[in-house]
């Protein structure tokens, strides 16, 4: 009961940074998933049952706010937790190796266009 209480806190907490996210990055042109990372979180730290139903909720929870095919996000996220579930034991968490590795050469690669992407809708806001 405790760790349903617990995920239940978690996807308010999740709700509420969706809208600050929303609230502060679409005026810039940046949209993220703060929903789907919740996700993820709650899929590492508790057991599968609860990446699952955390995963579904939060998809149908944008879903709601969403124009899209009705179910689509929901759909996606459980079938990520499904992948996710099935290759987990083969990542090990707690190497930072793997993050200096493996994640920071893919955020850097991405970071320059992320930012001339940014100056221009600054250049043309200004103009």
């Amino acid at each position: 009961m405790l760790r349903l209480l617990n995920t239940l806190f978690v996807f308010i907490v999740a709700t509420i940074f969706y809208w600050l996210g929303l609230l502060m990055f679409s005026p810039l042109g940046i949209s993220v998933n703060i929903m789907f990372a919740f996700s993820l979180i709650v899929a590492v730290i508790l057991p599968q049952r609860y990446g699952y139903t955390f995963a579904f909720l939060s998809g149908l929870f944008l879903d709601f706010l969403g124009t899209s095919l009705f179910g689509s996000h929901a759909l996606a996220f459980t079938l990520v937790m499904m992948l996710f579930y099935r290759v987990e034991d083969k990542i090990d968490f707690t190497d930072i190796i793997l993050f200096r590795f493996l994640y920071l050469p893919a955020f850097l690669k991405y970071l320059p266009v992320f930012l001339c992407g940014k100056v221009g809708l600054i250049y043309c806001s200004v103009r």
